[in-house]
C-alpha cells in the first residue's frame, strides 16, 4: 500500500463533498465531470486512491462502485479535526514537537547579516546562531498550515540588498519553548522567536533565534525533544 499524498487527500475530500456519501456508483466519466476532470484523469486518480487504500473499487455493470475505505474516512476525520481546531478557536495556540538537530552552519552567518534588523525586533542584539528543530510529517503539516493561514499575524523583515546580494524576507513570531525531561515538558524562560525565512533548504525544520545561546543556557543537545508554542 503506497503512502497517500496531499493531492489524493484533496480528491478524496472532493468525492465526499460532491456526492455527500461514502458509497458512490458512477462511471469514471461521471466522476470526472463532478470533479472537473477528464474521464482519463478521473480513472487515474481513482486507481491511485485505491492503491493508497483510501477507496475500494468494484465494477457494477458499466459503472463502478466507489467506497471510501475506513482508512480514507479516518484520514479525512483527522484533517477535519485539525482544521476545526484552528478555525473555530478565536485565540489559536499551535504547538510543534520535534528533535534538536545540527544545522548546516548557515544560522550564524544569516543572523549576522540580519542583525541590525533583528535588533529592532528584539530590542537587543540577537545571538549569532539558530536552534534547529527537526519536525516529523505531522508537525510539518502544522507548519505548512501556519504558512498558509497565519503569516499575516507574523512581523516581517522585508527582503533587502547588501553588497550586491539580495537577502530574502523573514517572518518572525514570538514563541514559547519547553524541553522534554523525565516524561514531561519543562518551560524554558527566555525570549524566543520562530523565524520563517522566504528562502530555506530546511523544509522539515523550524529555526529559533534568541538573544542568548539557547543550547548552552538550557543544556540542550542534539536529539533533545522540544515543544514550540505559538499564540495568535
Amino acid at each position: 500500500m503506497k503512502k497517500s499524498n496531499g493531492r489524493e487527500i484533496y480528491y478524496l475530500l472532493e468525492l465526499l463533498v460532491k456526492y455527500k456519501n461514502s458509497k458512490i456508483v458512477a462511471t469514471t466519466a461521471e466522476v470526472g465531470s463532478a470533479l472537473g476532470l477528464s474521464q482519463q484523469s478521473a480513472s487515474r486518480i481513482l486507481r491511485n486512491l485505491e492503491k493508497s487504500g483510501l477507496i475500494e473499487l468494484k465494477r457494477v455493470g458499466k459503472k463502478t462502485r466507489i467506497t471510501i475505505a475506513q482508512r480514507g474516512l479516518s484520514l479525512l476525520k483527522e484533517k477535519y479535526l485539525i482544521l476545526r481546531k484552528f478555525f473555530e478557536q478565536e485565540e489559536a495556540a499551535i504547538e510543534f514537537i520535534g528533535s534538536v538537530t545540527r544545522g548546516l552552519g548557515e544560522g550564524s552567518y544569516y543572523v549576522t547579516i540580519y542583525t541590525e534588523k533583528l535588533e529592532k525586533f528584539f530590542g537587543k542584539k540577537p545571538y549569532p546562531g539558530t536552534l534547529n528543530i527537526q519536525l516529523d510529517e505531522k508537525n510539518q503539516e502544522k507548519l505548512n498550515f501556519v504558512k498558509d493561514f497565519y503569516l499575516d499575524k507574523f512581523q516581517v523583515i522585508p527582503a533587502f540588498k547588501k553588497s550586491g546580494r539580495t537577502f530574502g524576507k523573514l517572518w518572525l513570531k514570538k514563541c514559547y519553548l519547553s524541553k522534554f525531561v523525565n516524561n514531561d515538558f519543562i518551560n524554558l524562560d527566555g525570549n524566543f522567536i520562530l523565524v520563517i525565512p522566504e528562502r530555506t533548504h530546511h523544509r522539515d525544520e523550524i529555526e529559533i533565534i534568541s538573544d542568548l545561546n539557547i543550547r548552552d543556557r538550557f543544556s540542550i543537545k542534539e536529539g533533545d525533544i522540544l515543544k514550540v508554542k505559538l499564540e495568535f
